[in-house]
């Protein structure tokens, strides 16, 4: 099903858009006006035995898949231990202030991309890259409004 406001494909049993927010109204339920064949034959049961499913042909039990957007839904990936694992490192080396940047940036690619976002990862990826390079080689001002500005045309072009 697609969203009448901004025209991308939602789950089936959406109330409200997850991209645009707007009030999605569920399809009209389709209405027969005719049975597609002819009026019911009851057959007697002395004559057609009764039909007993074969036990090999028994339908598999429902699985029911998580809702989007619980925490079920997503792969496992160690982002705290990454974390933790990372700044340790940064703390023993001494780099604490542009290293913690990238960090953060590389622990946000890996938590976007296994939310199947990639897009969204890249760009977190290369905003904090982008601040570390920054901040590494003592920026000024204006290079840092530089960046943010092509930061926002990158998000706004798409």
């Amino acid at each position: 099903m697609n969203c009448p406001n901004c025209k991308r494909s939602v789950p089936a049993d959406a109330r409200y858009c997850i991209y645009c927010a707007a009030r999605i109204t569920p399809p009209a339920p389709e209405v027969q006006t005719a049975p597609a064949t002819g009026p019911t034959t009851r057959l007697d049961p002395r004559v057609v035995p009764a039909y007993t499913m074969p036990a090999s042909a028994a339908p598999a039990p429902q699985v029911v898949a998580p809702r989007r957007g619980t925490r079920q839904h997503h792969r496992k990936t160690p982002v705290g231990a990454i974390w933790l694992i990372g700044l340790g490192l940064l703390i023993l080396t001494g780099n604490i202030f542009p290293g913690v940047l990238a960090l953060v940036g590389i622990t946000s690619y890996m938590k976007e991309s296994a939310r199947g976002r990639p897009h969204k990862a890249l760009e977190s990826l290369v905003f904090f890259l982008g601040l570390t390079a920054l901040f590494a080689v003592g920026f000024s001002w204006p290079g840092l409004f530089v960046w943010l500005g092509l930061m926002m045309l990158i998000k706004h072009r798409r």
